[in-house]
């Protein structure tokens, strides 16, 4: 046989022996192809020869004894055969041609009217026909698979907005099959999502003239429809074709990335103002507090010192705050166990929260390490608990709890382990929009003169300068809970004991010793100066590291410590000092700054051991710095 020639498997079925020696006889006078012809002449044989697909065309009967061949074919079809079919009888009749069309035969033939050449044509057209039938099939199955596999929804819908086409995508959004929402009216469908309202019906509603996108909420889904016009060959809408995107992470990332954008800024403006600001309390703090040891608690000017010296001390536990919320505060990080932290200042939440609040401590005592600062992450859990209280006006349990988490169970934590922090409150809650503005800067849901709205945004500060997160989940009616998570420490870190946390012994003050004091600030400068001569030290003063330099040298660096800024108009006070010790390597040296950590480089202050007091501090602070310093 050549290679391009045709060959067919040619299957007859026909009760009848001396017709099907008829048929044998006319395909045996075919020329435009090969062939090779089985014959079966009982029904029930025939079946399952057909269902074995062994043959390209089938020849069918009629007249089959008690059945037809119309009977056989249906029976094939339904059973799930695509083969052609041809039907052959012995008389036209145009009701039986009619419903072998039906059924699912390629054509239909009568006996005594069919000659070689209409046979050929017939049996060609037959399987010509069927091939085609199953290339569309195939190709409708391709199609359909792929439109189910785009991940977007996509509807396609007359001009009515009735529904004609839909992918699985967007039958799950309204939870349902595709078989389900075909032809059924869109916004109809649509309502079926959870928290769909009329508002959104907008949005499924296409122009004829051009695109239209459109963003909707749903529920807690946001959805972005785009809809494209159908036109008919006359250029007339027909319909729309509308996809479907849910764009839900999406928003909430945008969110995320706004939040922080935001934080970020009033980070930044916290920097800048930080420092002049910083250098401005300290003159007013210093100032008030060593007037009001000058005088007695008698006189008529003591307690308009004393005022003015708790409205500098709340301004500058503003910028401390802001600082924080900022991540630009200076952090003095030891490996510590939290359980401990909170243990320590339990007392102190009794009294905050008063008697109809009941506390519960649940604290794992297989708790991991972390390194923190223990006087920030305090900051944080008290701000947590006040808020719980103000939460349960009419009393409540405010429950505390510590375990150890995976990185993997959290999406916005980077992978690996560690210690989970949560307070628990069954207060009155909030909505989903409000828990949305939680941790921003002055947000606040009490009322006017009840808070500054930097206790949360300030915790949310803190604990995104340590590495880990913040996070709150809350309903309306059911309370609050915020869950923090912080970083384990490497394993087998060592804590440091409780009572190291926070120190406040008293120092006792020294005398006859010489200090250098470089400030290029000269309020600050002469207070500083003004203060430590008073107390009994031996004060010389620059305004610049030059300056500084040049009274070292002239003074043979007769000096027991220097002090000095770490922003100098000339040079930094980190340059300075690495100058003075090359010259004295035994040197004491205290740093000071009003700027944030990143600007002033803390970690490297840090790094070469040089001690660091943050602007603004009192004149017991400088003081007691200065004699741990000298010891």
């Amino acid at each position: 046989m050549k290679k391009d020639e045709l060959f067919f498997r040619i299957l007859l079925v026909d009760d009848d022996e001396d017709d099907a020696i008829l048929a044998k006889a006319l395909l045996s006078s075919i020329t435009g192809f090969r062939y090779t012809a089985d014959w079966i002449p009982r029904y029930e044989d025939a079946l399952p020869s057909i269902m074995r697909n062994e043959h390209d065309v089938y020849l069918l009967d009629y007249r089959l004894g008690a059945q037809t061949g119309l009977d056989l074919l249906r029976e094939a079809v339904n059973s799930g055969s695509r083969a052609p079919f041809i039907i052959l009888t012995g008389q036209g009749d145009h009701d039986i041609d009619l419903e072998a069309m039906q059924v699912g035969a390629s054509d239909y033939l009568v006996k005594g009217k069919i000659d070689a050449p209409l046979l050929e044509r017939s049996i060609r057209y037959a399987i010509g026909r069927k091939k085609a039938e199953n290339a569309a099939r195939q190709s409708a199955k391709e199609w359909q698979a792929t439109f189910d596999a785009i991940g977007d929804g996509v509807l396609l819908v007359d001009v009515r907005h009735n529904i004609q086409r839909c992918n699985r995508a967007a039958a799950a959004m309204a939870g349902k099959s595709p078989e389900e929402l075909i032809g059924r009216a869109l916004q109809d469908a649509m309502r079926s999502i959870p928290g769909y309202a009329p508002a959104n019906d907008f949005a499924f509603l296409g122009d004829a003239r051009r695109r239209k996108v459109a963003e909707t909420l749903i529920g807690e889904r946001w959805l972005t429809v785009s809809s494209d016009p159908i036109m008919d060959e006359g250029g007339n809408p027909a319909g729309f074709v509308h996809i479907v995107t849910d764009v839900t992470e999406r928003k909430n990332l945008e969110e995320k990335l706004l939040l922080s954008q935001k934080m970020e800024a009033i980070g930044k403006l916290a920097g800048g103002i930080a420092h002049d600001l910083n250098n401005l309390m300290t003159v007013v703090l210093g100032n008030c507090t060593d007037a009001l040891n000058k005088i007695s608690n008698d006189n008529d000017v003591y307690i308009n010192i004393s005022e003015t010296l708790k409205a500098g001390e709340r301004a500058s536990s503003l910028v401390k705050q802001l600082l924080a919320f900022g991540r630009k505060q200076m952090l003095q990080v030891r490996v510590l166990n939290v359980n401990d932290v909170i243990r320590s200042i339990e007392n102190m939440f009794k009294r905050v929260i008063g008697e109809d609040i009941n506390l519960i401590l649940k604290l794992n005592p297989d708790i991991d390490a972390v390194r923190i600062d223990a006087g920030q992450f305090e900051q944080v859990i008290v701000n947590l608990v006040i808020n719980a209280r103000d939460a349960m006006p009419q009393g409540g349990t405010v429950t505390l709890t510590s375990s150890n988490c995976s990185g993997d169970d959290v999406s916005d934590l980077r992978p690996g382990r560690y210690v989970c922090i949560t307070v628990e409150d069954t207060g009155v809650g909030m909505d989903k929009e409000l828990t949305k503005h939680i941790f921003e800067p002055f947000f606040t849901t009490k009322g006017l003169g009840k808070g500054t709205g930097l206790g949360l945004s300030t915790a949310y500060g803190i604990i995104q300068q340590h590495e880990g997160l913040i996070t709150v989940s809350s309903e309306r009616g059911k309370g609050s809970r915020f869950t923090i998570y912080l970083p384990s420490s490497e394993p087998g870190a060592v804590c440091a004991p409780p009572e190291e946390h926070i120190a406040h012994a008293a120092v006792p003050l020294s005398n006859k010793r010489r200090i250098l004091v470089v400030e290029d600030e000269d309020g600050i400068r002469k207070f500083v100066v003004r203060v430590l001569r008073e107390r009994g030290y031996e004060i010389i003063d620059a305004g610049s590291a030059t300056s500084a330099l040049e009274i070292y040298e002239k003074e043979n660096g007769y000096f027991d410590l220097v002090f000095s800024d770490v922003v100098l108009p000339d040079r930094t006070g980190l340059q300075l000092a690495e100058e003075l010790l090359a010259r004295n390597k035994e040197l004491k040296l205290i740093l000071t700054s009003g700027y944030p950590g990143e600007k002033i480089q803390l970690s490297l202050i840090e790094q070469k051991g040089f001690k660091f007091i943050p602007k603004p501090y009192t004149m017991d602070e400088l003081t007691e710095t200065i004699e741990k310093c000298l010891k």
